[in-house]
């Protein structure tokens, strides 16, 4: 029988057997960066992966609403290396990873973008990533000129490869429109190169 916690719990649960221990190591599931997981972190996403997705998504949310580095961490593993198996869960990451604010949120974003099986989730990270560029964006310039209709106006009506003052903002910016350029380009997927093509649009591209 799986066993029951609030959103809370499970998320202290997941932080908990995240942080260095000298516990075992099973070796079986290892990090992108080729580090082996902890067995107790193995344990208790594979427990929570069999709670129901309504469950997940609020742990997912819980860890979104925490923010901190750890979270981000967390999130990141149910996302790519112990990924949750049910879609809608990997896209409430992605539409909630750019809210963080932190800097590991955006090559994690490009990771699901890229290589995430279910076209909806990559689609949702190339929106997120549209969405912290655009952000970005506002900083510097305020809402009122950071609209796609602003941007076409700065453009000119011709769409041309790097007239968006977006890519100007940071270098974090620019690498979003050039990944975003690549998946447009090359994605396998109709449905992600119209997600991207979209998004560049809107950025002024």
């Amino acid at each position: 029988m799986p066993e029951r916690r609030s959103a809370i719990e499970w998320a202290d649960a997941i932080r908990g057997a995240m942080e260095p221990s000298p516990g075992p190591t099973r070796g079986a599931v290892r990090t992108r960066g080729g580090e082996p997981l902890p067995a107790a972190l193995e344990d208790v996403v594979r427990q929570l992966q069999q709670q129901p997705v309504s469950v997940r998504l609020e742990v997912v949310g819980e860890l979104i609403r925490r923010g901190d580095d750890l979270a981000l961490r967390a999130l990141a593993l149910l996302a790519t290396d112990l990924s949750d198996p049910d879609p809608r869960v990997r896209w409430a990451i992605a539409d909630g990873l750019w809210r963080l604010g932190a800097s590991g949120a955006v090559p994690l974003l490009k990771t699901i973008a890229r290589n995430d099986p279910d076209e909806m989730v990559r689609s949702s990270a190339i929106e997120a990533l549209g969405a912290r560029a655009m952000a970005a964006y506002e900083t510097k310039v305020g809402a009122e000129e950071a609209t796609p209709a602003a941007l076409i106006r700065t453009r000119g009506a011709v769409r041309t490869r790097g007239a968006s003052p977006v890519r100007q903002v940071t270098k974090e910016a620019q690498d979003i429109l050039e990944t975003l350029y690549k998946l447009r380009d090359e994605a396998p997927s109709a449905e992600v190169r119209r997600t991207a093509d979209m998004t560049l649009r809107q950025l002024g591209e």
